[in-house]
């Protein structure tokens, strides 16, 4: 194990390694060793930059739907056919500063628009909740009641057409049940408990979506 050093701590010289007295060693070539440190993180940074720069022109591109999601049509967008074929869409997500994010994992690839004027309809998902689904009271050995209560989590989906905004689907998507009540539950005391089923996952609600196309 090597111990890092102290401000005031100094290198030894390696092994067999001596200078003349009074010369100080020679400067150490330590440009090329920079170089090679440097170039890699300068192409992060620059990459970096791009990408943002890509996605902001990404995100803007579908700006225009965001009013949508509240209720107003959308002038320019792509009219919607009740059972057409090959309809296209864009999914937003509502977000913690409440305003509308674009969130396109929310529609399969295949069926993601390029723009506004190639969306016919719009996904709009709610922050996610909770529900209790279930109580279950329990007799312990102490004399008490201890109660077990189930909860799944959902999101609500909407699914609009913005050039009027006519709203074709409004209803929730469900993550996993939680763990049904046994006949036997152990419990660290007297009280109520909570358990989860899992959170609605992108793959939940992109696969609930592609059933409205």
């Amino acid at each position: 194990r090597a111990r890092r050093c102290a401000a005031t701590c100094s290198s030894p010289l390696p092994t067999g390694a001596s200078f003349p007295v009074g010369q100080p060693p020679p400067p150490k070539k330590r440009s090329w060793i920079l170089a090679i440190v440097l170039a890699p993180i300068a192409l992060c940074c620059f990459s970096g930059i791009g990408l943002f720069v890509w996605a902001g022109i990404s995100t803007s591109k579908y700006s225009d739907l965001r009013p949508a999601c509240d209720g107003t049509a959308v002038a320019g967008a792509g009219a919607y056919t009740q059972g057409g074929a090959n309809q296209r869409a864009a999914g937003f997500e509502h977000g913690s500063s409440g305003t509308w994010v674009l969130h396109q994992a929310y529609v399969n690839r295949a069926s993601q628009s390029d723009d506004v004027a190639s969306t016919n309809v719009v996904v709009c998902v709610e922050a996610e909740t909770e529900e209790r689904v279930e109580q279950c009271p329990y007799d312990n050995s102490a004399g008490g009641v201890n109660v077990l209560e189930r909860h799944h989590y959902m999101r609500r989906v909407r699914v609009i057409a913005p050039a009027t905004a006519q709203v074709i689907v409004d209803q929730f998507v469900y993550g996993s049940e939680p763990a049904a009540c046994d006949e036997w539950e152990s419990f660290a005391g007297t009280g109520v408990y909570s358990r989860f089923g899992e959170s609605v996952t992108d793959v939940d609600i992109a696969t609930f979506v592609q059933t409205q196309l």
